[in-house]
């Protein structure tokens, strides 16, 4: 099977053409005898869909960094700078802008309430928990990310909250210099720098006056920017970095 690797803010996705890649997702993504991603995404043309996978071989609904880089295979194999694509069940719009980055179109938010729960998980950690189309997130306001990660305060509330339904968890920190901070626990992933759990994070401290409209996200490589506009946006730098077959 052919593939493609690529890097988007630091997490990594193998992009193929090859629906029997299917059934070794999760060979493919290991780190140690595969090709070390965060996930997977299948892609088809005529129309262009995009089936997209975590490492541990489950099929979610939609992710943005996944279809970022699906966006930047299909686009430069098919010459042209604007796709749509399908993905479970929403039509996601791609476009490859002059400074490089790709931008990808982001489903509709709806939450409960901003209310805040508290979970005693771990330590005590307050959450809003909302769906971003099909995907179901929690957001976690925090002081220090890198110390709720060392407590494993997202995993413990991924699996608090998971029912019938899992939730992907989201820390995010708003810096003194306007940057959002954001690392998020996704089951099967494990902690990613997620464009999806950005968009949520911006969301809940957008509407709760902390941050505007346009949010620059921290990122230890490349660039994020989520747009709330009245068609959300993210853009995001994507590079790709690896290419060849796999077994």
């Amino acid at each position: 099977m052919r593939f493609v690797k690529y890097n988007v803010c630091c997490s990594a996705f193998a992009v193929l053409e090859d629906d029997a890649a299917e059934r070794s997702v999760r060979s493919i993504c290991d780190r140690y005898t595969g090709v070390g991603t965060s996930g997977a995404v299948i892609v088809r043309q005529n129309p262009f869909r995009a089936r997209i996978f975590r490492a541990d071989g489950r099929e979610i609904p939609f992710d943005a960094s996944s279809l970022a880089c699906a966006a930047a295979y299909l686009c430069e194999k098919c010459g042209t700078p604007k796709i749509s694509m399908i993905t479970g069940g929403e039509i996601c719009e791609a476009e490859i802008l002059p400074t490089g980055e790709v931008c990808i179109s982001l489903p509709k938010i709806k939450a409960e309430s901003l209310r805040f729960r508290r979970a005693d998980v771990s330590r005590p950690i307050e959450y809003v928990k909302l769906s971003v189309g099909a995907a179901m997130r929690a957001v976690c306001p925090v002081d220090d990310i890198y110390g709720a990660i060392l407590f494993g305060q997202g995993e413990a509330l991924s699996k608090y909250l998971s029912g019938a339904l899992t939730y992907d968890i989201d820390l995010a920190r708003l810096r003194n210099d306007g940057l959002l901070e954001v690392r998020s626990y996704e089951r099967g992933s494990g902690y990613v720098a997620s464009a999806l759990g950005a968009y949520a994070a911006a969301y809940v401290l957008n509407a709760l006056g902390k941050c505007g409209g346009d949010v620059r996200v921290k990122t230890d490589s490349g660039k994020m920017t989520v747009s709330l506009a009245k068609k959300p946006t993210a853009k995001m730098t994507v590079s790709k970095i690896l290419s060849g077959e796999i077994y």
